[in-house]
């Protein structure tokens, strides 16, 4: 992968998850397609935007969103009702830590 620095070229390696990440991207078939209603859009979007905005546990799997952070993208984010975006966000993140347990290797202590 290349990338630029004021203009100088780079060589970034590529990005390397953790192993049971790819061990599942690796079991993955085609990747599924899914739509997003639009009553959801504003959620989405916020949500995306807090990508890098995670709590995690001692093994390092995802805990949750840090709220600052995502009440400030709210705040910065034109949305017509924060609230809601919020609660709906509250919502995608249950989903996205449950998964991320379900993918995470089991401890064996």
């Amino acid at each position: 992968m290349q990338g630029s620095a004021g203009g100088v070229p780079l060589k970034l390696p590529d990005f390397q998850g953790p192993a049971w990440m790819k061990k599942e991207q690796e079991q993955a078939e085609a990747p599924e397609a899914f739509g997003i209603l639009p009553e959801n859009w504003d959620a989405a979007m916020a949500f995306i935007k807090c990508a890098t905005q995670w709590h995690r546990d001692a093994q390092g799997t995802l805990a949750g969103l840090r709220y600052p952070a995502l009440e400030l993208v709210i705040k910065h984010y034109p949305c017509t009702d924060p609230d809601d975006v919020f609660q709906r966000v509250q919502i995608i993140e249950g989903a996205a830590v449950e998964r991320a347990r379900r993918m995470a290797p089991k401890s064996t202590s």
